[in-house]
């Protein structure tokens, strides 16, 4: 008996010695890539009249295949910005189901990937040529794949024929997690709109103001031509005299009360050059830059047409079970007229979404009140974004 449990023991201990060998082979096999670059810019034609850049200020990761850090994000299309963060971190984290076993005995590790932003901007352009960058990308994507697979042809000529059954990938994607403190999505608005919608309010308070002071002068100066009644509180030391600012004027000579009035429109003038002058204006999205448009320049309020600004949102996205075929059933229980007439598709996007959210508020150019306005959110379902 002490034998065969000594034996247990040992045989034990040779097993755990294995295990623990391969663990450590493994921990030496992964390699750890770190990044430390300071202002990137990444430029390139993506197609006839389409241009995409990518500016980042700082890029820091100590371990590339855990987690990258990026401050000063911005993503553009023919000189327009579309995507602007100050700070963003995207990692990936080991799923809650981390590890599980295929059929063959494969160990199969699932990350999730988790992208955490303190203020991301997103937003639309004026007159933003959409339909154009997304045929072009289209377009560039396939002549990729059709390059590649002829250079792979070229140079690996015999890998066709060769029989190789291919090893299942260890690693899976999971879902997509963000985690943003403050989102903004907008609309921009055109700058001449903005700019004249912005200067006609300010035109149009000192319009009333005005009027309001030539119709007080306008009254002054009656009393003063009929007389001034023992109830007046006029400041006059004789008849036919008005004092306006300490200054005496009579109101028999024209010379002098249109002097009067020319000092009311300066000072009506400055008051708007004034308020001019105190408006912060708007970088803008760069749409308009070259054309007429770029002479007007709309402050900061008034720089969007709709914004939806959201505070610690909290997103994650995971993939429809079934893939194409999935998503298809979706539409069709949410269409009639697809499910009628069985309509084909040429492209399918769609995702599992769970949303929660601090505050919401949906705004409409700078108007006092907003659309819509909400302290807290939450939302789950599919969404799923189809093209024939």
């Amino acid at each position: 008996m002490g034998d065969a449990s000594h034996g247990r023991d040992s045989n034990g201990k040779q097993e755990a010695t294995t295990e623990s060998g391969h663990l450590e082979k493994q921990k030496q096999k992964e390699s750890i890539f770190a990044v430390d670059v300071e202002m990137l810019s990444i430029s390139a034609g993506l197609g006839d009249g389409v241009e995409g850049m990518v500016q980042v200020q700082s890029i820091f990761s100590e371990n590339a295949r855990i987690g990258v850090l990026l401050e000063g994000l911005m993503l553009s299309f023919n000189g327009a910005r579309i995507f602007k963060s100050s700070r963003m971190q995207i990692s990936r984290i080991p799923s809650v189901s981390a590890s599980a076993s295929d059929a063959k005995g494969h160990t199969v590790t699932t990350w999730d990937w988790v992208i955490q932003g303190l203020d991301v901007h997103i937003c639309m352009p004026y007159r933003l040529q959409l339909r154009a960058i997304d045929d072009v990308i289209e377009d560039m994507l396939r002549g990729l794949k059709l390059i590649i697979a002829t250079k792979t042809n070229l140079i690996f000529p015999l890998k066709k024929d060769s029989s190789k059954v291919k090893k299942p990938s260890s690693v899976q994607f999971g879902c997509l997690k963000l985690f943003i403190r403050k989102l903004t999505a907008d609309i921009e608005e055109e700058p001449m709109q903005g700019w004249l919608d912005e200067h006609y309010q300010l035109l149009k308070k000192e319009a009333g103001e005005l009027a309001i002071r030539l119709n007080f002068l306008d009254e002054l100066i009656s009393k003063a031509k009929h007389g001034p009644k023992s109830t007046d509180t006029v400041s006059s030391s004789q008849e036919g005299k008005i004092s306006i600012n300490n200054i005496e004027v009579d109101v028999k000579d024209s010379s002098s009360v249109e002097s009067i009035r020319e000092e009311i429109y300066k000072r009506s003038f400055r008051s708007y050059y004034k308020a001019c002058q105190n408006l912060v204006l708007s970088e803008g999205s760069g749409a308009c830059r070259e054309d007429f448009q770029a002479g007007f320049k709309p402050s900061t309020s008034r720089t969007s047409l709709l914004s939806i600004s959201a505070s610690d949102l909290d997103v994650t996205l995971k993939r429809i079970d079934g893939g194409d075929a999935g998503m298809i059933e979706v539409l069709k229980k949410l269409d009639p007229v697809c499910l009628e007439n069985d309509i084909p598709f040429s492209r399918l996007y769609g995702t599992n979404i769970f949303l929660n959210t601090g505050s919401l508020v949906v705004q409409l150019r700078n108007y006092t009140y907003p659309l819509f306005s909400g302290s807290s959110g939450k939302c789950e379902g599919h969404l799923v974004l189809a093209q024939q």
